[in-house]
């Protein structure tokens, strides 16, 4: 008796992929039908099907012919539901979600908190593509993708840290943003412009949220150092000649200064000037009298803000 073609065990095929057919014990084989076969001639096609489908082969063995079935069993994908794409600013946590199949799996994995879970969330800080791999019961498997778009934040600029001295002021700047809300208050004449002024009383950290056009909130600050020892001079020369510029010769205090005496003498030790006022200087004049150029001595006494004595004294030129 001659041996009958042997067409193989049944098969499983996920939609969409293919699956090796191997007949036997035949010289010739013909396969019907032929939709979804890579050839109907050879022991071994590669079956596609779309759906399922018996395939019937037939074998040649010297005179005799036998036929055989196998039957390709076509399983189902998941059909895959996912979050649609969107568009939020950079740093924000997202809601992924999936649906369809048995299993998830996510990926890229960075900053997502379960990636093997249908709902889970993200930490986006750039634009990127989230592509989930979805396995049904059959152990079928389809994928579905969610664009996360960021903004494009614009560039924050801001004022550098500095120092000042006690009692005075200092402009903060800040662009970028549509909005501003600056902490503390304490020191600020506004705290929701772009450009408020400080006047601190102690060395602070100003923090300002800033809001941009699309609603992101990026934090930036500026540190102002106080310092409490007051700086004192008096200027080298002076020309009071009326041009307007350098005309009276003043105490120059940074930082708080009380001052008690401000004395200018002149060569001889006569006293040419003396002022308790820290906005009044001297004009060059004795009596409503020019005096002469040359070398005059002054001498400053006063207390800072702790009331600790402050003495400066030293020579300045008079010049026309």
């Amino acid at each position: 008796n001659p041996t009958p073609v042997n067409g193989g065990n049944d098969q499983e095929v996920c939609f969409g992929q293919s699956v090796q057919l191997n007949a036997s014990n035949a010289t010739s084989y013909s396969w019907t039908p032929a939709t979804g076969l890579s050839s109907t001639t050879v022991p071994n096609p590669t079956a596609t099907p779309t759906v399922t489908t018996t395939y019937y082969v037939t074998g040649v063995n010297g005179c005799f012919t036998t036929t055989d079935t196998i039957t390709v069993v076509v399983l189902p994908l998941p059909i895959v539901s996912v979050s649609p794409d969107f568009t939020v600013c950079p740093g924000t946590q997202v809601a992924l979600f999936a649906s369809g199949g048995d299993t998830y799996a996510w990926f890229p994995e960075f900053g997502v908190s379960d990636p093997n879970s249908a709902a889970t969330t993200a930490i986006v800080d750039f634009t990127t593509q989230y592509t989930v791999l979805v396995t049904n019961a059959f152990g079928c498997t389809d994928t579905g993708s969610v664009l996360i778009t960021t903004y494009d934040l614009p560039d924050i600029t801001i004022s550098q840290d500095t120092v000042i001295y006690l009692g005075n002021s200092y402009p903060i700047i800040v662009t970028g943003g549509v909005s501003y809300q600056w902490s503390p208050a304490a020191g600020l004449n506004f705290t929701n412009v772009a450009d408020p002024i400080a006047t601190p009383t102690e060395t602070t950290t100003y923090t300002v949220t800033i809001t941009t056009a699309e609603g992101c909130i990026l934090i930036d600050s500026v540190t102002i150092i106080v310092k409490y020892d007051a700086l004192v001079e008096v200027a080298s020369g002076f020309s009071p000649n009326s041009d307007g510029t350098n005309d009276i010769l003043h105490v120059l205090a940074r930082g708080v200064f009380n001052l008690n005496h401000f004395y200018i003498y002149n060569r001889w030790g006569e006293l040419v000037f003396e002022t308790t006022d820290l906005s009044t200087g001297w004009d060059g004049t004795l009596k409503n009298e020019p005096q002469p150029v040359g070398v005059y001595v002054y001498v400053v006494d006063g207390t800072d803000v702790k009331g600790l004595k402050i003495q400066r004294q030293g020579s300045v030129t008079l010049l026309r």
